[in-house]
């Protein structure tokens, strides 16, 4: 999950002050809202993200900002679908990227989320801590209105059909999923550090464990 917000940071200095009337409709104004929410979002909490304040963020009049998001409840539920396209959107050519099945569906959620890159580099500690936050956010959003985690349960319910068509080790992954979120809401509330040395050792058992006995059993081999 840590596209998620640093792209923006390297790309926004790019963008005009403000969408040209005639531009105001289009995908890249648009986009340029939504990464001001996300970073209001990840400043402020999810409560602050409503449209005046999401429009002095983005540099743009109120007006062009309500041409995109008539309410707050667009405007959040754009923000989700922007989160989940930038994070879930990516896993199945992931996935189909990485020859080794034994865990690589649990592998590739623990990058996503608690290993995260921008720009194909790794994220820095306060990139990921960014990215911790918005998820975070959006969880306290759509626990007011669970309709926002519609699209996201059922992105969720394929990401586990895959997992469990992994092989043999297919149902362990699946089991240990849960433990990559319950170590980001670790993060998020300070009781690891995004450098933790105990943290990295919790990953390492997890991956271990995620790529099953024989995993080990060949890495045994190898150093005989």
């Amino acid at each position: 999950m840590g596209d998620v917000y640093v792209r923006d940071r390297r790309q926004r200095k790019h963008l005009p002050v403000d969408c040209p009337r005639d531009e105001q409709g289009s995908p890249r104004c648009r986009e340029r809202m939504l990464d001001a929410a996300m970073r209001v979002a990840v400043r402020d909490g999810i409560v602050a993200v409503t449209l005046d304040a999401v429009a002095r963020e983005a540099g743009l009049s109120k007006g062009g900002l309500l041409h995109h998001f008539r309410t707050k409840h667009d405007l959040i539920a754009a923000l989700m679908q922007e989160f989940q396209a930038r994070t879930l959107g990516v896993l199945a050519d992931r996935l189909a990227a990485d020859p080794d099945p034994r865990g690589r569906v649990f592998r590739l959620m623990m990058e996503l989320v608690l290993r995260p890159r921008s720009q194909g580099a790794p994220a820095s500690e306060a990139e990921a801590a960014q990215t911790s936050r918005l998820f975070t956010a959006l969880l306290v959003a759509a626990a007011h209105e669970p309709g926002l985690l519609e699209s996201f349960r059922r992105e969720m319910a394929r990401l586990l059909e895959r997992g469990l068509a992994e092989g043999s080790n297919g149902l362990r992954q699946v089991a240990l999923l849960p433990a990559i979120h319950g170590l980001l809401l670790w993060r998020h509330l300070g009781i690891l550090g995004q450098n933790d040395p105990l943290g990295a050792e919790i990953v390492s058992e997890l991956l271990r464990l995620a790529e099953g006995p024989e995993s080990r059993a060949l890495e045994s081999e190898s150093a005989a």
